[in-house]
């Protein structure tokens, strides 16, 4: 019983192997290699290839975590440095306007201090008093109510006089009208050398001849020689022979 069954194990195993038959399986393409945790450069633009190929330290082309971290930590300390950079600007920039009001303030303190007028009631006035601002010559001043020099010994100073602008005209055939208005004064020569003078209130021109008016007086004028004279003037010219007269003109302010 024992030998026909091992009998039959041999045969059905004779049998499979006569019907097992091998069919070749075709090849099958290669897939990408793939890396997991990883970041490959090449398949990024140029500006973040150029700055993870800094950290790529293997040279493989890919990022691994690792790398990562290293990116990550160093864009952590660039992004603190330019906040510590702004912060420091921001410092020097406060420092400067603090050093610069400081500088303006006590200038203007020193100043203030020093200074010996003020304005009151819009008025320039020395500090202190309510006396108004007088100005001061370093040339001239006032002494006994006459304005001198400055400097020397006080009898060698001289009084300072001022000139007024006067223009004299001679009162003759070529006397405007113009003229003989802004005359003020007359002033008259005679052949002997007499001289005389008056003050003029008003004119008259007719039939060639000038009517000069005095305060006490009248004085009739025919080419540049004195024709006659009426009132105290009369008495005061005389009997000189007046043959040079003069007006003084002095223009009007």
């Amino acid at each position: 019983m024992a030998l026909a069954r091992e009998l039959s194990v041999r045969e059905s195993k004779r049998n499979s192997k006569k019907a097992l038959v091998v069919v070749p399986m075709p090849s099958l393409p290669k897939l990408a290699e793939h890396r997991s945790g990883s970041i490959q450069i090449k398949g990024l633009d140029v500006e973040a290839r150029k700055i993870l190929e800094k950290f790529d330290a293997d040279g493989d082309g890919y990022v691994d975590t690792e790398e990562l971290g290293i990116v990550v930590a160093e864009l952590v300390k660039t992004k603190f440095k330019g906040r510590l950079y702004l912060w420091g600007l921001a410092a020097i920039t406060f420092a400067l306007v603090m050093i610069l009001g400081c500088g303006f303030g006590l200038t203007w303190a020193v100043l203030m201090a020093n200074k010996d007028t003020s304005v009151k009631n819009n008025i320039w006035v020395v500090r202190g008093t309510d006396d108004p601002l007088r100005a001061a010559s370093s040339s001239y001043t006032v002494r006994n109510n006459v304005m001198v020099p400055r400097g020397g010994s006080a009898t060698s100073r001289l009084a300072v006089s001022t000139a007024t602008l006067t223009r004299r005209v001679p009162l003759g055939a070529n006397v405007t009208t113009a003229e003989l208005a802004a005359l003020t004064r007359v002033h008259l020569k005679s052949s002997s050398g007499a001289e005389a003078g008056f003050v003029v209130t008003g004119f008259q021109e007719q039939a060639g001849q000038i009517y000069l008016n005095a305060m006490y007086g009248t004085v009739v004028v025919k080419q540049g020689q004195v024709v006659s004279s009426s009132g105290k003037l009369a008495s005061i010219l005389g009997d000189f022979t007046w043959n040079e007269v003069t007006g003084i003109i002095t223009p009007s302010s």
